[in-house]
């Protein structure tokens, strides 16, 4: 697993001893499973009831409708293409050198993430929403995009 020196249990904020299907927290003890090479490090929130937490309500919503989602024939020439046609992502690229780490909380489908990471940088897409975050790691796997890392998180409940 990569990315350790970074990592922090979002329950307790200790480290990780780590082997390719979990982590374990080393002080509350709690266990986070890697599921298709994606830790599952999200964590509910825990405020009082008069708070109105929509975390919940956003989560189950992309769950059942991933965006953007991939075309079966996108591969790394189509997604530089999408990102030179867009303003955002083209500027990003411009602007953030090789050998860089970023973070991008709220990936989605990993998009941007995977883009970012063609260049020589290492780009840690978060989300709370699985089912995007495996459509971004099939099309790094497809595409051998090495550099690109995706983790199930809680962006109230940070694993950084």
């Amino acid at each position: 697993m990569e990315n350790m020196d970074i990592l922090c249990c979002p329950n307790c904020g200790g480290q990780f001893n780590h082997n390719d299907i979990e982590l374990n927290c080393l002080g509350c003890q709690k266990i986070y499973k890697a599921i298709d090479g994606i830790p599952m490090l999200y964590r509910q929130n825990e405020w009082d009831n008069s708070k109105d937490d929509v975390t919940e309500k956003i989560r189950s919503f992309y769950e059942k409708t991933q965006f953007p989602d991939y075309d079966d024939f996108d591969n790394v020439g189509t997604l530089i293409e999408k990102a030179r046609q867009g303003v955002f992502a083209r500027l990003l690229n411009e602007q953030i050198p090789s050998k860089s780490r970023i973070l991008e909380c709220g990936c989605g489908t990993g998009q941007l993430t995977n883009f970012l990471s063609i260049a020589n940088r290492t780009v840690i897409g978060t989300d709370i929403c699985f089912n995007s975050l495996r459509l971004a790691q099939q099309f790094k796997n497809r595409n051998n995009l090495k550099r690109a890392h995706f983790y199930q998180m809680n962006l109230f409940r940070p694993c950084f």
